[in-house]
């Protein structure tokens, strides 16, 4: 096999090391802090995940367009680096009054949802209030979730960022209703770092041309947003012997 066959490498060797059944296409956020500014999530029920930050007196504010009796799935998970934040962020969902009346009968019965079929977490762990001191739209309310687990939460390592997180609220309903919907992350309380990871949907829509094109950028981009340089320096070594390789033209055999 020709020494350019090489180039393949990188792709398969980290199609094979990160599990992409549980890897989420990541979406691009900045300044999403009003309603005019949401960050749009094209489909709510498809693997995403935004790494983003809660500055001062900011809030992140999200948006996706609901389909009724499709399933909503989202998480929080902070990133651990160096050691574990101590940061709570309330997830906030806003929507017409009736659809959360429908939504907080379903999160708040005996038998709530909990899809944990795209998690790492071991369970939907959140309170339930109506505390959401900002403005909402005329015509919508809001529902808030708030982490109820004692900190430090569970920890777990995800694959695909190579990177420990710690838990905090998981949420699944049924969508009441087609319409605009927003989720707004929020917090009381900041400390020095205060970075989250916002997981939503579970169904994965990786093509074969995204697993040797996406997912290698996606896995260096998540290293560089969790700010986990030890993990982005053995990936680059790794390139780089592929490089040394490639212009020794060495061949595989």
């Amino acid at each position: 096999m020709k020494s350019k066959s090489l180039m393949f490498i990188i792709p398969l060797m980290l199609i094979v090391l990160i599990p992409s059944a549980s890897a989420h296409k990541l979406i691009d956020s900045d300044e999403n802090h009003s309603y005019d500014t949401a960050t749009v999530i094209p489909d709510i029920t498809l693997s995403r995940a935004i790494y983003s930050e809660i500055e001062p007196n900011l809030q992140n504010y999200y948006t996706f367009n609901g389909q009724k009796d499709a399933k909503f799935f989202s998480e929080i998970v902070i990133p651990i680096v160096d050691e574990s934040s101590l940061i709570e962020p309330k997830l906030a969902i806003i929507a017409d009054t009736s659809a959360i009346n429908t939504i907080r009968s379903q999160v708040t019965s005996p038998n709530a949802p909990c899809d944990l079929s795209h998690t790492m977490g071991s369970g939907c762990f959140y309170d339930v209030t109506s505390n959401f001191p900002y403005s909402v739209p005329n015509g919508k309310s809001a529902i808030v979730f708030e982490n109820n687990l004692d900190l430090p939460t569970e920890q777990f390592y995800e694959p695909f960022s190579m990177t420990d997180y710690s838990q905090r609220q998981t949420v699944s309903f049924t969508i009441p209703d087609n319409s605009l919907y927003y989720i707004v992350v929020f917090t009381d309380e900041l400390y020095d770092d205060n970075r989250y990871t916002l997981a939503t949907g579970f169904i994965e829509d990786w093509s074969a041309l995204d697993l040797v094109t996406l997912l290698p950028y996606y896995v260096i981009q998540s290293q560089l947003e969790v700010g986990d340089y030890s993990s982005l320096l053995i990936i680059l070594l790794f390139v780089s012997l592929i490089i040394y390789l490639l212009r020794n033209k060495i061949k595989i055999r």
